[in-house]
């Protein structure tokens, strides 16, 4: 068990005449480790994946590989800088697809699910979209924003809320419940997803940052923010830094926790 929780934990670097990428994944505290995360280099620029599989479905872990694999493949075959919208949407649908029609040894379909960021770089332009609760947080050398959008139980609560379609008393009681996923991929069909109309253009010093749920529910964006601003230009300090101060934060239980880190060179 030991030397498969080491193995769980990976990380990737990547620098070349545009880019640097510095990635991360580690296992906490859990059992398995059911991130999966890609970062692909290509003549049009790069494909950066990251799926959390769904531990409450099971084989969370054979989902987020399934929908990376996927991804990538097709990423592979297609001119996705001619119309970066549509290639997200299609990927998100046969992703979705193949994740639902995974089988069990028997035969019988296997009910796995996770939840996936795609982000598309070109040049200083960044195509981005995502399903579930991963997030795409971007740093233009002032603020830490996030660009994607939740699909969860409490963003619901909070959308229902403003337009009064519940009260403040329905909202308190059913938070216990905000962090069940409305949207993954793994369901047949795409309920929910978010794929952004404009592209973050990056300048240099800026930072984009992908992650799974197991960062961002330990950091709040201050800390986040700290960390990132106070050395932009090495990423591998950012990332082990994000790390470090998760690690120093954790209870007895600490989620998988994956991060993707890109910057211009």
């Amino acid at each position: 068990m030991a030397d498969q929780r080491r193995n769980a934990n990976r990380h990737y670097s990547l620098e070349n005449s545009f880019y640097a990428v510095e990635a991360y994944s580690v296992i906490g505290t859990c059992d398995k480790q059911e991130d999966v995360f890609e970062c692909m280099e290509q003549d049009m620029g790069m494909v950066l994946v990251l799926c959390d599989g769904m531990g409450g479905l099971g084989n969370g872990r054979t989902a987020a590989e399934k929908a990376v694999s996927e991804i990538m493949q097709f990423a592979s075959e297609q001119d996705w800088k001619s119309n970066p919208q549509e290639f997200l949407r299609k990927a998100i649908e046969i992703a979705d697809e193949e994740v639902y029609f995974l089988k069990n040894p028997e035969g019988r379909q296997l009910k796995a699910g996770c939840t996936v960021l795609i982000a598309l770089i070109a040049g200083r332009k960044v195509y981005y979209a995502n399903v579930g609760d991963s997030r795409i947080y971007y740093y233009d050398g002032n603020c830490l924003t996030q660009m994607s959008q939740d699909h969860n139980y409490g963003e619901q609560l909070e959308r229902q809320l403003r337009s009064g379609e519940i009260t403040r008393e329905i909202y308190e009681k059913e938070q216990s419940k905000a962090a069940a996923l409305t949207g993954y991929l793994g369901l047949g069909e795409i309920k929910e997803q978010y794929i952004a109309e404009e592209p973050i253009l990056l300048d240099r010093n800026h930072v984009l940052c992908l992650q799974s749920d197991g960062l961002y529910k330990l950091l709040s964006e201050k800390e986040m923010l700290e960390i990132i601003a106070r050395n932009p230009k090495d990423l591998s300090r950012v990332g082990e830094g994000l790390l470090q101060k998760a690690n120093e934060k954790k209870s007895s239980y600490q989620d998988n926790t994956s991060i993707i880190l890109l910057r211009l060179k």
